[in-house]
């Protein structure tokens, strides 16, 4: 898959957690580009401020699981940023429509 594919699909996962998040009482939704091609949504909630790193897979395959290496950057990025980390792992299809509920992890 190339870089430019990968990135496209990346960017449709972000736009249904985004979507997701709006929909469900979450403010202040933003793109939190801390990386070079690593980005993660920060958003706020009455009673929590999220940090929110996205797996995306296109079916038949299934999101990739956050690796190790990524868990401890996205700790380390939510410590800094003061935000409780999460994961959200999003499938879709060829045509770029979601197929199941958003997967979340609360990263720890």
């Amino acid at each position: 898959m190339t870089n430019e594919i990968s990135s496209n699909i990346e960017k449709d996962g972000e736009k249904y957690v985004v979507d997701y998040l709006k929909g469900n009482s979450f403010t202040n939704v933003t793109l939190d580009m801390w990386q070079y091609g690593v980005s993660n949504i920060k958003a706020d909630s009455w009673g929590e401020k999220i940090l929110v790193h996205i797996k995306t897979s296109v079916l038949p395959g299934e999101p990739v699981e956050i690796s190790r290496e990524e868990r401890v950057n996205i700790l380390s990025r939510a410590a800094i940023v003061k935000r409780n980390p999460y994961a959200a792992y999003v499938k879709i299809d060829g045509v770029k429509r979601i197929l199941e509920s958003i997967r979340w992890e609360k990263l720890n």
